[in-house]
């Protein structure tokens, strides 16, 4: 993994110590890239560009513009979330103020459009509506999600939809596009969208389970969905084996913003232990690990790629924290 990243971590290096200007809102911006993290998105472009004979450097250009992306949906997320922490430190607008965060994170966005508008490519089009594309639906996720705070309940489908907007749309982008901008015919960025669907609705599922029952390591503090009254996978889970009883209770317990937060959590840590919550979520998630599997299978690359491939998204999903 390292490897594949090595051009692409020179080009981010350079972008943030060389072409970001050292003042007002740029601050934020260098702030949220140091912070860190682990490139899954930038990585995945770039090896999916790989595995069907892509060639040359620009690619690191348009992995660049993802990550500046994804780093823009998380300085506004956490804005709107009030969150403290990102990655155990202070999030942007907890070291700075919300406005700058809101002004940092719109000029990032900016920056992720000057980035591809930079490059010669002969399918530049055709990879910048790909990027608004997904863009938009990361936009249109983030508002339902929000909305969802203040629905009593949802579907598990609505969940769903939910996650394909959300979460999913980067990834989808990451997996399609290095496909096609390596010369990956039609069936092959099919496929590639669908993995990268999965692999949204993985990490978004692994998230849930593990703002409940992780170990909190990373700064975020255990429960904080169900403080906020998000509708996770967990309480899908819950509502969709619950008796009409049970859910009932649980739903006015769930959203009750005024029960205190020690016992809030405690009920539902029962209540999920009642039903298997916990070990129904492994088994979802494990199913969607061997649903990525048969998807890369089915890709036309080698047999060795595919072994790697599948390797590589195995052991990113390894995650406790």
């Amino acid at each position: 993994m390292n490897k594949i990243l090595t051009a692409y971590n020179y080009e981010l290096n350079k972008f943030i110590n060389e072409k970001l200007p050292d003042n007002n809102i740029y601050k934020p911006i260098t702030y949220i890239f140091n912070l860190g993290g682990k490139k899954i998105r930038p990585f995945f472009l770039l090896y999916s560009f790989k595995i069907f004979g892509g060639k040359g450097k620009k690619i690191n250009q348009v992995a660049l513009a993802i990550e500046s992306l994804h780093n823009f949906s998380l300085i506004h997320d956490d804005v709107m979330d009030k969150a403290e922490k990102r990655r155990g430190k202070l999030t942007v607008q907890k070291k700075w103020n919300e406005n700058y965060a809101i002004l940092s994170g719109d000029a990032l966005l900016i920056i992720c459009f000057k980035i591809l508008n930079n490059l010669a490519l002969d399918n530049k089009k055709e990879l910048v509506n790909e990027f608004v594309n997904s863009s938009l639906r990361i936009c249109e996720g983030q508002q339902i999600d929000l909305e969802m705070e203040n629905k009593l309940s949802i579907s598990i489908d609505e969940y769903y939809n939910m996650i394909k907007l959300k979460t999913a749309a980067l990834f989808e982008f990451c997996f399609k596009m290095g496909c096609y901008l390596a010369g990956g015919n039609l069936t092959n960025q099919n496929k590639m969208s669908k993995i990268g669907l999965k692999i949204g609705l993985l990490f978004q599922i692994q998230d849930d389970f593990l703002d409940f029952f992780g170990s909190g390591k990373v700064g975020k503090k255990i429960g904080q969905d169900i403080l906020e009254n998000k509708k996770t996978y967990l309480f899908c889970e819950f509502i969709t084996h619950a008796n009409p009883k049970e859910k009932k209770d649980f739903i006015s317990k769930y959203n009750c913003k005024k029960m205190d937060p020690k016992t809030k959590i405690k009920y539902v840590a029962n209540c999920f232990k009642f039903l298997e919550i916990k070990n129904k979520t492994l088994l979802k998630i494990e199913k969607v690990k061997n649903e990525i599997v048969n998807l890369i299978s089915e890709l036309n690359i080698s047999e060795i790629n595919k072994k790697k491939f599948t390797k590589y998204i195995l052991e990113l999903s390894k995650r406790t924290n």
